[in-house]
């Protein structure tokens, strides 16, 4: 994780090696945060493939909305491959 810039609020980062399937899931889990103001990614340029992320909270700590949908997607994922095991 590379922050480019960071305050309480606010966080914009890349992901090294990451593609559209992570930022999307991982923008779509902080938008059900209601902290959250702004979640949202963007490609600097289509032939580096360079992805940032953009995160505002309303209140409270913007490292903490974004350790609480991590958490939330894990939880997600390990309730699916607990079903699909039977």
């Amino acid at each position: 994780m590379k922050i480019l810039r960071e305050s309480k609020r606010e966080i914009e980062f890349e992901l090294e090696g990451e593609t559209h399937t992570f930022y999307n899931l991982l923008k779509e889990y902080l938008l059900l945060d209601p902290n959250v103001e702004i979640s949202a990614y963007k490609i600097e340029h289509p032939l580096e493939g360079t992805m940032r992320m953009y995160v505002k909270v309303k209140r409270g700590e913007v490292r903490r909305s974004i350790k609480r949908a991590l958490e939330r997607i894990i939880e997600d994922l390990t309730e699916i491959e607990r079903q699909l095991q039977g």
